[in-house]
């Protein structure tokens, strides 16, 4: 995944990595074998952020790396709002084109008006991550990735997915009769996308009916699920918030005589008492990618329940197919991921 063999290119990219979640940023970058651009990040007594580029991006391609995630007292929208500075700093200083690079994007579950007057916050982030400057747009399991159709004109988008990784892991638990196991759909809006994963696996896909209550906050499912006795069960999503949805469906699932249940998602927000929720749930192991930072707090109480895969290498390669003009799509085939 190196640039070490396009050197050319290699030299005329300059990597600029948020302060959100600088590990991943830096990972990602060193398997690219790109050094980093030292960006300056300060706040004004009034709160206001400052950012600055302090070397010259003119002419050059500016990757600007930022997930959007509340890190350190600062929310999401703190996050969003400084990967915008990078971009709009970059742009101004002459970057050739610009390509943000947001493995966690927010906004992306208020993707469509449920109720009249609603704000639409995945295309409303999106035209901001545009109008900043932003040519080229990258992000990791959007909740929807008709989402990222706002971003087309005159923008160019990528889609990478960490489905194949988590569907690996999962893989690896698999002994003995390819029966025994079954995939499962947290929501029907769900089914569309794992049933790649549930073939390429050998499963049956079995959905689950979710409703939430008139607050849109407590999540619960219906009824007793059907053919999963005795059975190991494979919850996937593409993030975990609350906890509520994967909590309730293994409760579920656990009551419907399910042997074992292993959850998997990309995104691990762990918001609130998350992980006191699935921590207390009948779940062997989540495995999650590492999009978003994990709270030292969320590790320890989830313990040796939690297993972190790098996403630093799925990104990597994504972009180097981007930078060199190559497939992104290829990357995935054979593989049922959930790409654009």
């Amino acid at each position: 995944m190196s640039l070490a063999e396009f050197p050319d290119i290699a030299k005329n990219v300059a990597f600029a990595n948020g302060n959100t979640h600088p590990e991943l940023g830096k990972r990602v970058a060193a398997l690219l074998g790109i050094e980093l651009s030292p960006v300056k990040f300060a706040r004004f007594a009034d709160t206001e952020t400052y950012v600055r580029h302090e070397e010259s991006v003119r002419g050059k391609l500016l990757v600007a790396f930022q997930t959007h995630a509340p890190v350190d007292g600062n929310s999401t929208a703190d996050s969003f709002y400084q990967h915008l500075q990078m971009i709009d700093a970059g742009a101004r200083g002459g970057a050739a084109k610009v390509m943000a690079v947001a493995p966690c994007m927010a906004g992306s579950r208020q993707d469509r008006q449920v109720l009249p007057r609603e704000a639409v916050s995945a295309d409303l982030n999106l035209d901001l991550l545009r109008s900043a400057g932003a040519t080229h747009f990258v992000t990791v399991d959007i909740h929807d990735t008709h989402t990222l159709t706002s971003f087309r004109k005159p923008g160019v988008y990528d889609h990478l997915t960490a489905q194949p990784a988590l569907r690996a892991k999962l893989a690896e638990l698999m002994i003995g009769d390819q029966d025994d196991y079954i995939m499962i759909a947290p929501d029907e809006g769900h089914s569309k996308i794992l049933r790649a994963q549930a073939e390429l696996l050998g499963v049956e896909l079995k959905d689950m009916v979710k409703t939430r209550d008139k607050h849109r906050e407590v999540v619960s499912h219906v009824g007793r699920v059907g053919d999963v006795e005795g059975k190991t069960c494979f919850i996937m999503d593409d993030m975990i918030s609350t906890g509520g949805t994967v909590a309730s469906a293994a409760e579920k699932l656990h009551e419907s005589g399910a042997k074992r249940i292993y959850v998997a998602a990309t995104h691990p927000w762990f918001s609130g008492s998350a992980a006191e929720r699935l921590a207390d749930a009948p779940i062997e192991q989540i495995i999650v990618t590492d999009t978003l930072p994990i709270r030292d707090e969320v590790q320890e109480r989830l313990g040796n329940k939690l297993q972190i895969v790098s996403s630093a290498e799925l990104i990597a390669d994504g972009l180097k197919q981007i930078l060199i003009g190559g497939s992104v799509s290829g990357l995935y085939e054979g593989q049922g991921g959930n790409y654009s």
